[in-house]
């Protein structure tokens, strides 16, 4: 990937997976990080209709997926499962055919002085998601891992 974007190649992204999940009943204040292992077919339609139509580069559904804002409704405990399922969809729904792209999201904090996290909490948290999800390997040691991580600006 790294030699097409240097190459100067105009890579097409996917579009907004929270928008098409809301589409599909993901109510507010629910987060759609949940949606990777309670309605994981609902995840590949997007992923799907996003690679059909030609998308260069698909998203993982990891926007929330860090252990900060997991913490937020209770699901801490299920941040390796979620964001590894989030990879997996990604992954079974390009066929192939797309980069697979890993969304570290927002952290879910601003940084001080604007808010209480600082900056080594902050590098804890996005290398949390970047190395413990996105190259870990499944059980089975087939790797499980994105092409490209995608991070938000930083204390977002």
């Amino acid at each position: 990937m790294s030699s097409l974007i240097l190459g100067g190649e105009i890579l097409i992204m996917d579009g907004a997976m929270g928008t098409e999940l809301i589409k599909r009943g993901l109510t507010q204040g629910q987060p759609s990080m949940i949606w990777n292992a309670d309605r994981p077919s609902d995840v590949l339609s997007v992923h799907r209709s996003y690679a059909d139509a030609g998308s260069d580069c698909i998203t993982t559904n990891t926007f929330g997926g860090s252990t900060l804002m997991l913490d937020r409704y209770g699901l801490r405990d299920r941040f390796e499962e979620l964001n590894r399922l989030a990879v997996h969809l990604a992954r079974e729904a390009a066929e192939g055919r797309s980069f697979i792209l890993g969304d570290i999201g927002p952290c879910g904090d601003f940084l001080e002085p604007l808010g209480d996290l600082t900056d080594a909490e902050l590098a804890d948290i996005i290398a949390a998601v970047a190395l413990k999800t996105f190259t870990n390997y499944f059980a089975n040691a087939a790797q499980v891992d994105v092409d490209f991580p995608q991070a938000p600006p930083l204390g977002a």
